[in-house]
C-alpha cells in the first residue's frame, strides 16, 4: 500500500482534512466537517476521517500519519508586557504572532492594579513577559513579575526580557506557584530582533500545555498536534517562498488570509527602504518573516466594523451596486451571521465587497508607509515605516471568501499599490496565487520533516489567476 500522511487543521468552526500520497506527491483525498471542540473534539474527528476514508480507503486513513495543528476555542489567546510600545512592547507582540498567537492585549511599563484587572479579564491562555535590553532596565520586569505572582492568573507565563533580571522574575513567578518559561531576551540590543527563541517557546507552550485545556489533547494518541494553525500558515508561506535546500521557491512573497473573525497577511520579504534618500523611522527592524493579525476585518463577525471603516458609498461601490443599493450593503453587514452562505446576486456581491475591503485593509496595514520631509542641505527626503513591499512580486491568497468568490484575482488585487495612497508601500506590479484546495496549513505541518514533498505540493496545487 502506497504512503499517506493526513494533515489535519481543528478550527473553531470547521475541521479540515487532506491526505497526501509521499511517493507520487498528489492529494489522494480531502474533507472538511464542522468541529466540535465544544463538546468532544474525537466526534469531529471520527466524522473528518470517515469522509476521508470514503474518498479513499478506511484502511489507507487509519494507517497514515496524521499531523494535525490548532486555531479551535478561540485560538492561543496571548497578552505582551514590556517596557517601551515601540521597542520591547513591540518586539513581544512581533515574536507572538509570528508563533500564531492572537494578541488580547498589551501593557508597557510597570503593571497597575487596573491593568492586572484589565489583564484578567481578557482571560489570556498565556502572557509573554518582556522589558529591557540585556544589561539595561531590571526594574520593571521585576515588578510586573512580582505583580502577577500575587495575582489569580494562572495560565503559563514565558519571561523573555532582559538576561540580567529574567532568571530571578522566572524564580520570583514559581516561588508563587505560576508555571513560568524562562526563554531569551526578545529584544537584546537596542534594534536588534531576536523572536524565534520565543516562538519556539510559545510553540511548545502550545503543544504540551494550552491544546490540553483547549480539549484537543483528548486525540493526541491518534494525532499529533504540532502547532497553532497561523504558526503553520506562516510556514508554509516561509517554504514557497524560500525553498528547501535541493529547490528554490518562489521568492518574496505576501499572503493574505481571509476569515470570518481576521484577516490575517504574511510576508516573506526584507523590506529594505527602495526610494532614494530614505531612512528607516523606527528604532526596531521588521522581521524578514512576519505576520499580522487584524481582528477588526473578519467579513463574518466584523462586518460592521468594515462597513463603518470604509462607509456603505464605497462598499456598494466595490460591490458593483449602486449609489442606490448602498442600503443593501449596510443592512447585509448589519444582521449577516457568522455561518451564512450568500446565494443571491446581491448577497454575493456584497460578501465579495466585505473580502476586497477586508483585504485592501489589512495590506495597508501590514506594508510600510513613507513619509515625506526635507532636509536642510539634502531638499526631498523620506523616513519609511515598516516594509517597503513594492517590489513583492507574488501575492497569494487563501481563507474561503477569497477562495469562493466568483473572481478571487479581483479581490486580491485590493492588495496592490495604488494611487489613492502612494506611500502606501503595497506590491506594485504582483502575481496572484490562490490557494484553491486549501493547503498553506498542510504545507507547514509538512514542512519540518518533509520540505521537499511540502514545496512540490504548493507548486503542483497553488493556482496562478
Amino acid at each position: 500500500m502506497p504512503e499517506y500522511l493526513t494533515l489535519i487543521d481543528f478550527g473553531s468552526t470547521f475541521t479540515k482534512g487532506v491526505v497526501v500520497e509521499r511517493e507520487s506527491e498528489r492529494i489522494a483525498a480531502r474533507a472538511c466537517t464542522p468541529s466540535t471542540v465544544a463538546t468532544d473534539v474525537r466526534e469531529g474527528l471520527d466524522r473528518l476521517l470517515a469522509e476521508l476514508g470514503e474518498r479513499l480507503s478506511p484502511e489507507a486513513v487509519a494507517e497514515s500519519r496524521k499531523i494535525a495543528c490548532s486555531s479551535a476555542a478561540g485560538g492561543l489567546r496571548t497578552v505582551i508586557i514590556g517596557l517601551v510600545p515601540e521597542l520591547t512592547l513591540e518586539a513581544g507582540r512581533k515574536a507572538a504572532c509570528n508563533a500564531g498567537a492572537k494578541i488580547a492585549g498589551a501593557f508597557s511599563g510597570e503593571l497597575t492594579p487596573p491593568n492586572l484587572k484589565e489583564l484578567l479579564a481578557l482571560g489570556p491562555d498565556l502572557v509573554l513577559l518582556s522589558g529591557g535590553t540585556d544589561g539595561g532596565n531590571k526594574t520593571v520586569l521585576l515588578a510586573n513579575a512580582r505583580a502577577l505572582a500575587a495575582s489569580s492568573y494562572r495560565n503559563p507565563i514565558i519571561v523573555a526580557g532582559n538576561r540580567n533580571a529574567s532568571y530571578e522574575a522566572s524564580e520570583l513567578l514559581r516561588a508563587a506557584g505560576h508555571e513560568a518559561i524562562l526563554t531569551e531576551n526578545v529584544m537584546p540590543e537596542i534594534g536588534k530582533l531576536n523572536i524565534e527563541p520565543a516562538r519556539e517557546t510559545i510553540r511548545r507552550v502550545f503543544i504540551d500545555r494550552i491544546i490540553i485545556a483547549k480539549g484537543i489533547g483528548r486525540v493526541r494518541e491518534l494525532v499529533d498536534v504540532r502547532m497553532p494553525t497561523p504558526d503553520a500558515v506562516l510556514r508554509g508561506v516561509t517554504l514557497i517562498a524560500n525553498g528547501t535546500e535541493r529547490e528554490s521557491g518562489y521568492g518574496e512573497m505576501l499572503a493574505v488570509d481571509v476569515g470570518g473573525a481576521t484577516t490575517d497577511v504574511y510576508s516573506v520579504a526584507s523590506g529594505a527602504p527602495t526610494q532614494p534618500n530614505t531612512n528607516l523611522k523606527n528604532m526596531l527592524p521588521e522581521p524578514y518573516v512576519k505576520r499580522t493579525v487584524e481582528g477588526d476585518l473578519g467579513i463574518r463577525h466584523n462586518a460592521v466594523s468594515i462597513l463603518e471603516t470604509v462607509g456603505k458609498t464605497r462598499l456598494a461601490e466595490l460591490a458593483g451596486l449602486s449609489p442606490a443599493d448602498g442600503a443593501f450593503a449596510e443592512h447585509y453587514c448589519r444582521t449577516v451571521e457568522p455561518a451564512f452562505v450568500p446565494t443571491e446576486p446581491q448577497e454575493i456581491a456584497a460578501d465579495a465587497a466585505l473580502a476586497k475591503s477586508a483585504v485592501e485593509l489589512a495590506v495597508a496595514r501590514h506594508a510600510g508607509l513613507l513619509e515625506k520631509t526635507y532636509l536642510p542641505g539634502v531638499g526631498e527626503a523620506y523616513f519609511q515605516t515598516g516594509k517597503d513591499l513594492r517590489g513583492t512580486h507574488i501575492v497569494l491568497g487563501t481563507g474561503g471568501p477569497i477562495i469562493n468568490s466568483r473572481d478571487p484575482a479581483e479581490v486580491l488585487s485590493m492588495a496592490k499599490w495604488n494611487e489613492r495612497e502612494p506611500f502606501r508601500l503595497r506590491p506594485s506590479k504582483p502575481v496572484f496565487f490562490c490557494d484553491t484546495q486549501y493547503l498553506l496549513y498542510a504545507v507547514g505541518l509538512l514542512s519540518e520533516e518533509y520540505p521537499d514533498l511540502a514545496l512540490h505540493l504548493a507548486k503542483r496545487y497553488l493556482q496562478i489567476l
